[in-house]
């Protein structure tokens, strides 16, 4: 019993012990999970000139395997039900019902087929193919997999117990073209946040992507941008009346506000108005800063402005002060001489129009930026010199003095009078204090170093581009494609460092890295993943971007899928034809007097206020208009069955009107055949033969009865001569006897 008792101690102890062991997530914790089942839609269409109520329901019966269909199922993604044990939905016009969680498989779906008068057909088509007629579509169900993408939690990417960022590839993912598109912006950020901490050292990272759609897909293309978590934002405009602002202990000018943002995570910094290589807005986390370079220290070494702009007896990267670079782009419009970077002197007349981008230019004796070697762009930015090798002299982006590098707070901050006094408000706009002490009230209010923001935008061009092509490096595999750890401070740097722009312009090296890096462009099987052990970046950057800058970019792999993997769909059809019928009006003009090109003028109107054009007559609410001559007609096709119809003759003055079947009811499947007869002559005539039968009336005329009036009066007149004759002649012949 103490044996027994003493194991079960221990077993308990040892539960306890693991209880308290610590948890760690790890991708797989959190990992995508397949969708086992799949599913399929049922649309329901109705069309035809005729449509039944709008509340009318449509039955579907669905079986596999001739038993019910087991799974779930909603209507316009409304709340989800089990579909019935009898297998039977119903559906509205137009709605759609979304079926899941069925075993994949063939199903048959059947519609019941309807009993209204005016229902003609059905037909179906099966994930937009051709429509066949009839009402049992047999749909084919394959597995579904989701929840696709990047393993993640709420602080970013995960790893996975071995160290990789995975990304699972699910075949909701697959498009209508069957591509399907890899969104890689999460790690492109995650990797450009680890290249910025680890500046001027390779950061690694391990990636797998993992096949799960059930089917074979292989690589297709690649796409690099340069914005992904950066936008473009709104366009920084200058102020006239610039101010500085105390900002975290700094002293920030008016340009760099909009920047003080992203530091609280909006991400609408804002840009200059500036297009850059990429097509984009130059936008301001990125823009290169002013730099005391090369081509500056010459100028100011000949041009120092004492007294007024230093009290410095040279110039060199550390002693050229915050007034003379605040002066500098009116001081270069002047006549001047100057070293060149050959060290040649050269002297250039006033231009009003010179920029700072002209000055580089004729320092470094080119026509255009575009004409700078790297190492040249390089010392540009601020570092080094090896583009000017026989003009030594270092760059950099501090601006450590005011007005001079004499000890003393007195010469290095700026004094209180001088912030204010309207000479500094281009610094005060382009540029920041490294330190502030307080308030502005104080006798030195900004205390260096100081740095100012490129504004030429030229410039800005120039360095915007370098940032992509020589600073932000990229490799999928650092093994086989490996990107540089060296610095342009040669004067023969390398032709390619691995930059980001490299893989925007697609250029050959790069297509070639991608497309081995994704398995050669081989199929990747359902389960099988590619995996990239020597994923790195590298930053390098001249020292025009080290304060306060923030760097982006971002890219997608497309992959085709061999087969498309998505849900089936069908759509049904339901089409309607009305109950319809027709009526011909015809006119006939009879008698010598009759004018056979006169038109008489027709009003035909029926108790609905029908709109539109029905065969040779068009409705206007219910009511149409013509005009016929001798022998002519007009038919209305299609005129809903049961309308009431009336049909007035007008303008006959002189003629005499028969008609027939002038008013009714219009009969289903039949054409109604209304006759005009328009008779004018100028002798009496019997015209019977004229006068057609069935229910003939004239229309504001009175009926005509077949005999004319004009024979009455005739006979009338002729007997009554006669009496008269008669009696004439008995009153003679008695006046003879008489006598």
């Amino acid at each position: 019993m103490k044996t027994k008792f003493l194991k079960l101690l221990f077993i308990l102890m040892l539960m306890l012990s693991f209880s308290f062991l610590p948890f760690k997530a790890y991708a797989e914790d959190i990992s995508t999970t397949d969708t086992i089942k799949g599913g399929f839609e049922i649309k329901v269409l109705v069309d035809g000139d005729s449509t039944p109520n709008a509340d009318a329901e449509f039955e579907f019966t669905i079986t596999k395997d001739g038993v019910a269909a087991v799974g779930t199922y909603s209507i316009d993604h409304a709340s989800s039900l089990a579909i019935p044990s009898d297998g039977k939905i119903k559906l509205k016009a137009n709605q759609i019902a979304t079926l899941n969680d069925l075993p994949v498989g063939d199903y048959l779906v059947e519609e019941t087929k309807l009993s209204e008068s005016t229902y003609q057909t059905t037909s179906f088509s099966i994930n937009g193919e051709t429509a066949i007629e009839g009402l049992i579509a047999n749909v084919k169900v394959s597995a579904i997999t989701s929840n696709g993408g990047w393993n993640k939690n709420d602080s970013g990417l995960v790893k996975d117990r071995e160290g990789y960022y995975t990304y699972t590839i699910t075949s909701d993912l697959i498009d209508e073209n069957g591509d399907i598109v890899v969104d890689c912006n999460p790690l492109a950020e995650l990797m450009i946040e680890t290249m910025q901490r680890n500046w001027l050292g390779t950061s690694d990272f391990k990636i797998k992507f993992i096949n799960k759609t059930g089917t074979a897909i292989s690589y297709k293309d690649y796409h690099f941008d340069t914005i992904n978590w950066m936008p473009e934002g709104e366009i920084f405009t200058a102020p006239s009346t610039p101010t500085m602002e105390d900002i975290y202990g700094y002293g920030w000018g008016e340009v760099w506000k909009p920047i003080t943002k992203s530091f609280k995570g909006v991400k609408a910094i804002g840009s200059l108005d500036t297009i850059g290589f990429d097509g984009y807005k130059i936008r301001l986390m990125s823009a290169p800063l002013r730099c005391i370079n090369p081509a500056i220290i010459s100028y100011f070494k000949s041009n120092l402005g004492k007294d007024s702009l230093t009290g410095n007896s040279d110039a060199t990267a550390s002693t050229i002060t915050l007034k003379q670079m605040n002066a500098f782009p009116e001081l270069i419009k002047q006549a001047f001489t100057f070293k060149n970077y050959e060290g040649v002197e050269i002297n250039l007349e006033a231009d009003e129009k010179r920029t700072y981008a002209d000055f580089l230019c004729a320092f470094y004796d080119v026509d255009s930026l575009n004409d700078l070697t790297i190492a040249q762009k390089y010392n540009v930015l601020g570092t080094g010199y090896k583009g000017s090798p026989l003009m030594p002299y270092e760059g950099q982006s501090a601006i450590t003095t005011y007005f001079s590098n004499i000890s003393g707070i007195a010469n290095k901050a700026i004094p209180h009078s001088d912030l204010n006094s309207g000479s500094l408000d281009y610094f005060k706009t382009w540029g920041f204090g490294d330190h502030y002490t307080g308030s502005d009230n104080d006798i030195y209010a900004y205390i260096n170093n100081y740095y100012s923001l490129e504004s030429d935008s030229e410039v800005l061009k120039m360095g915007y581009e370098y940032l992509y092509e020589r600073c932000i490096r990229f490799t999928l595999d650092n093994s086989d494609y490996p990107i540089s750890e060296l610095t342009d401070n040669e004067e023969t740097p390398l032709a390619s460092v691995g930059g980001i722009k490299d893989y925007l312009d697609k250029n050959d090296d790069t297509n070639a890295h991608v497309f081995k890096a994704m398995n050669n462009g081989a199929n990747i099987n359902n389960g099988e993943a590619i995996t990239l052990d020597n994923v790195a970046g590298y930053l390098v950057l001249p020292s025009t971007w080290n304060q306060h800058r923030r760097f982006d970019f971002g890219f997608n792999l497309t992959f085709k899928a061999l087969e498309k993997v998505s849900k089936a769909n069908v759509t049904f059809t339901n089409t309607y034809k009305a109950s319809v019928g027709s009526i011909k009006v015809s006119n006939t003009v009879t008698g010598d007097l009759g004018d056979k090109n006169k038109d008489f003028s027709f009003k035909l109107t029926v108790d609905k206020p029908i709109n539109g054009t029905y065969g040779d007559m068009t409705f206007v609410d219910g009511v149409t208009t013509f005009a016929l001559k001798d022998n002519e007609s007009k038919t209305a096709v299609n005129l809903p069955a049961n309308l009431n119809y009336q049909i007035i003759e007008n303008d006959n003055d002189g003629y005499t009107l028969t008609a027939t079947r002038n008013s009714g009811t219009i009969i289903k499947n039949e054409t109604i055949e209304a006759t005009f007869v328009n008779h004018k002559a100028s002798m009496p005539t019997i015209d019977g033969e004229n006068n057609a039968s069935g229910n003939a009336h004239s229309t504001n005329k009175t009926p005509h009865t077949g005999v004319d009036n004009s024979l009455w009066f005739s006979l009338m007149f002729a007997s009554l001569l006669g009496l008269i004759l008669v009696i004439i002649y008995s009153y003679n012949n008695r006046s003879k006897h008489s006598k």
